[in-house]
């Protein structure tokens, strides 16, 4: 195809393109290429509006045919490493920005991508270097925004904060950033400006979801810190279920101005709710609810009750459980008696990171004075067979069948080990001795020093040091273990 074709072409799609109907655009599209099937930018376009509605091996084929046709083409390159990266081969799409850069060094989208392809590797500082020099071309928000995170996950909070507002700036209802920004507000200890930035999350992506996914819970107005004298409240879940057992401590503040309180919460949950709050109802079916006039997130109660989180100096174990039917055959009331949690649910957030193998932890199984029982579930609960774990450690799984069986397990144990998991929420909710095992700069929550962490004061913090360095955290717990156990009657 010569040059005078091809500049008739590209006037001809960029017409095409122009259309605001996407189905229309598409079929357009593809009848271009019928005509023109060696046509590279059709065929890289195309591709793109694949890639937009989410269909990844349509748009894998065709950018893989627009290289094909101009293996220097720059753009297709670049999103053909995107690809790549969405589907999980980081090396592949690290090649691919490569060679469109060795190409074209001025193109800020492959400048920006491999900048989100060293965050997620955790190469922050390449990443820094890579939205910089995509800054330099293109000032855009989403540049901004990747250079922010990079600096946020590796710690240098003022110079991440900094971004994100002028990310803000751009782009006023940029919901990523502001709940970033909140994160930050929280690790701080900044409280209020925390808050009234967290509720910006019901703007990204996956909380918009979860509204669609549960339209009920959502078909009423949502409070805004208004009397309730004569309404019913619904209160609901959200998130993951370490989440709602550490906001759990404000149902009961918000119960007091109700004159009914409903809440809704995942499966699993409801037992374990019923037993420690006095709602009018407590349900994990959402197509089943009564009448409600109001409707609240859990996460969301404490920017109306309780903005500068004063009731955390006044910290009382909020969750408990009835007295087992049945005790515990195996404890051994001379010793320790140790709940472990090494790894955390293979499907959520940072699951790579925040888990360790249980190989890592043998040490701790080493300390005189000790019995372990395992609380883990999930598939890496399977590491329990390998020997010699599965005669040093104590499955209880099999009576873990929900989060009311699992704190009247941990009630009877002297201590809870665990990663960044539901389980370590539970345990310090009941007020029971817990030491949390943590990656470096880990989830708001826990702040990310060594220590009591202030939503906690009676659990314990093991922190990483050097990146993905498991060895000193246990080491570290383990000098502590060993003095714990020897102090033991």
């Amino acid at each position: 195809m010569d040059h005078t074709d091809a500049a008739a072409l590209d006037i001809q799609l960029d017409t095409i393109l122009k259309n605001k109907v996407k189905s229309l655009i598409i079929g357009k599209v593809k009848e271009l290429l019928k005509q023109h099937p060696n046509y590279s930018r059709g065929h890289n376009e195309l591709g793109v509006l694949h890639y937009q509605r989410g269909d990844k091996n349509q748009a894998l084929a065709c950018f893989n045919r627009a290289v094909a046709l101009n293996p220097g083409y720059p753009r297709a390159l670049t999103n053909l490493g995107a690809c790549h990266n969405d589907l999980g081969d980081n090396a592949q799409a690290r090649a691919y920005y490569e060679q469109a850069l060795d190409i074209d060094p001025r193109l800020a989208d492959a400048w920006g991508n491999l900048g989100k392809l060293y965050n997620e590797n955790r190469e922050y500082e390449n990443a820094a270097y890579c939205y910089e020099r995509a800054l330099q071309l293109n000032r855009a928000a989403r540049f901004i925004r990747g250079r922010a995170s990079a600096y946020r996950l590796s710690g240098r909070l003022g110079r991440a904060m900094a971004l994100f507002a002028e990310a803000i700036n751009l782009e006023p209802n940029d919901a990523f950033s502001h709940t970033a920004i909140a994160a930050i507000h929280f690790y701080r200890e900044e409280y209020p400006e925390a808050l009234r930035e967290y509720e910006w999350r019901w703007q990204t992506q996956s909380m918009q979801e979860h509204q669609q996914e549960y339209p009920a819970l959502f078909a009423k107005p949502a409070y805004q810190g208004e009397s309730l004298r004569g309404k019913t409240l619904l209160v609901h879940t959200e998130q993951g279920y370490g989440d709602n057992l550490l906001f759990a401590r404000y149902i009961n503040h918000i119960k007091a101005r109700a004159d009914r309180l409903i809440l809704w919460c995942w499966p699993g949950l409801e037992a374990l709710f019923r037993h420690n709050f006095d709602a009018d109802l407590i349900t994990s079916d959402s197509d089943a609810l009564p009448h409600f006039d109001v409707q609240l997130p859990l996460l969301s109660i404490p920017y109306h009750v309780d903005p500068r989180l004063e009731t955390m100096a006044q910290f009382a174990p909020y969750l408990s459980a009835p007295k087992p039917a049945r005790p515990l055959a195996e404890l051994e009331p001379r010793k320790l008696n140790i709940g472990l949690v090494w790894s955390c649910d293979h499907k959520g957030f940072d699951y790579a990171y925040k888990k360790l193998p249980l190989t890592a932890i043998a040490p701790l199984l080493a300390v005189a004075n000790t019995r372990f029982f395992s609380l883990q579930l999930a598939p890496d609960r399977q590491e329990l067979l390998a020997p010699p774990f599965r005669d040093q450690i104590i499955d209880l799984a099999p009576q873990l069948t929900d989060f009311l069986a699992t704190a009247q397990a941990i009630q009877q144990l002297d201590l809870v080990i665990s990663v960044d998991t539901a389980v370590a929420h539970l345990a310090a909710a009941m007020g029971k001795p817990v030491w949390i095992l943590l990656k470096k700069n880990p989830d708001w929550r826990w702040h990310g020093y060594d220590g009591h962490p202030l939503w906690y004061p009676q659990a314990r913090i093991f922190c990483q040091y050097p990146l993905d360095d498991w060895e000193n955290v246990i080491k570290r717990a383990g000098k502590e273990l060993h003095n714990m156990a020897a102090q033991h009657v």
